[in-house]
């Protein structure tokens, strides 16, 4: 493993608030352009619903580092309790300040200048979105920051409870929006009226219908009373709650690869926050399984495979924190390692992609055309990736983020410039330029890795 100069430190404090600002740059950009869909009226839902869904998938990385801070230094200067509790609270919020500030005027200015009157109505849906989102991303990461399970029955059924909420909070969103997006385009979302943020949307259209009004009003006072208390579990001190006795480990044997992949996943499941990222390609095979439609079955593959950064970056910080760095493994095994680990949820999820498009009559032979390109994703996201921030949306992975777009695009342009204009099947095209981004990255990381 490459060895850090003395002027590490000061580069690494560098580098780290140059990521938060990236990062932050990235939230505000994904809030405007969800805040964005307001232009048509009839997107009040879904902006509402996307808003939440980027708030919670931001808010994942943020807390799963903030809650893992030591701050007890804190009590060390001359600061009373209160003080210290306002440090903590506002610590956290420091994250996302101008982005949600940023959303909000847009959102709400958008629908001001549409209808005067809709202005309260805005202004209360966007944040109860953002209350929402923020209360569960604080209320579940730091209760998972505060549970070591230690091989005990009781504390392993604690945090996997405390895993499938986080999961279920991220996913259940996600599932929600694609769920609403298709009753939108069969039957229209009048006789959905209670289910959220429906309600919120037609308050908006029609600001002085008073049942709209009533109807937003449960999920007003739930965010509100969940975001009140987390606010009061942040200011709290971080105090572990173990699970169990000492467990007697038992060393086996096993080969560097398949032993560096194991432990890739039994750290990933370990650290839900982490999970939830890196199994998002899964979760969208999932999604495409129930909602996929006829002709869709090249942009499925090609979205899943954008997952597939959040999916190799993921893998690759989890070394922040692991014993990998004390062990005589060369960089070249370490990124080997990652790139396997995130093929194997690439694999699993483009085959859940292909069952759907082979049950739903879609043209199989065009989704597997664009399959090589995944692995030319995995390479590059791997590349890039960086082990000093141990947060999976950093600089480097933003990096690798648009160069996967360019990646992904192109075989997908030629395929569609064979269909368009000469008339041949999409395939014969697609197939040898992935398969040529394939060798070309194979090639680049074997160089870059020697």
């Amino acid at each position: 493993m490459v060895e850090h100069s003395r002027a590490d430190p000061e580069r690494i404090s560098k580098y780290l608030r140059a990521n938060t600002l990236i990062v932050k740059i990235f939230l505000g950009l994904a809030v405007i352009i969800s805040c964005g869909m307001v232009f048509e009226s009839e997107h009040y839902t879904g902006s509402l619903l996307s808003l939440t869904i980027i708030m919670l998938f931001f808010g994942i990385s943020f807390s799963n580092s903030y809650f893992k801070l030591d701050l007890s230094y804190l009590h060390t200067l001359p600061l009373g309790k209160r003080e210290i509790e306002k440090v903590r609270v506002l610590g956290f919020f420091r994250l996302y300040d101008w982005p949600v500030i940023a959303g909000f005027l847009l959102f709400v200015g958008f629908i001001t200048i549409r209808n005067p009157l809709s202005a309260i109505p805005a202004a209360i849906a966007y944040t109860t979105a953002v209350m929402f989102s923020l209360a569960i991303n604080i209320l579940l990461g730091k209760k998972l920051s505060n549970i070591h399970a230690s091989g005990s029955l009781t504390g392993s059924i604690v945090k996997t409870a405390v895993t499938v909420l986080w999961m279920l909070s991220f996913y259940g969103v996600y599932f929600l929006y694609q769920l609403i997006l298709l009753i939108y385009r069969t039957e229209g979302l009048d006789r959905y009226v209670f289910i959220y943020p429906v309600p919120f949307s037609m308050w908006i259209s029609d600001p002085l219908n008073l049942n709209h009004a009533l109807m937003s009003l449960p999920y007003v006072v739930l965010s509100t009373v969940l975001f009140t208390f987390s606010i009061d579990r942040i200011a709290q001190e971080n105090f572990a709650k173990v699970y169990g006795k000492k467990t007697i480990w038992k060393v086996k044997k096993t080969g560097r690869l398949a032993a560096m992949v194991v432990k890739d996943f039994k750290l990933l499941f370990r650290s839900p926050q982490m999970a939830v990222i890196a199994f998002l390609p899964l979760f969208n095979g999932l999604i495409y399984l129930l909602f996929f439609f006829k002709g869709s079955e090249i942009l499925s593959v090609a979205v899943m495979q954008i997952m597939t950064v959040a999916t190799a970056s993921t893998f690759t910080v989890l070394d922040r924190s692991s014993y990998t760095h004390s062990l005589p493994l060369t960089e070249q095994e370490v990124r080997i390692s990652k790139v396997v680990s995130s093929l194997f949820v690439y694999l699993l999820s483009l085959a859940i992609i292909i069952a759907a498009v082979y049950c739903r009559g879609g043209n199989v032979v065009n989704a597997l055309s664009i399959v090589p390109t995944g692995l030319a994703v995995i390479l590059v996201a791997v590349t890039f990736s960086s082990r000093i921030s141990n947060d999976p949306i950093n600089v480097e992975s933003a990096i690798s983020f648009f160069i996967s777009l360019v990646v992904v695009f192109l075989p997908i342009a030629s395929g569609g410039f064979a269909t368009l204009l000469l008339k041949q099947s999409f395939a014969n095209f697609a197939f040898p330029v992935s398969v040529i981004e394939m060798l070309l990255f194979l090639a680049a990381f074997r160089i870059k890795n020697r």
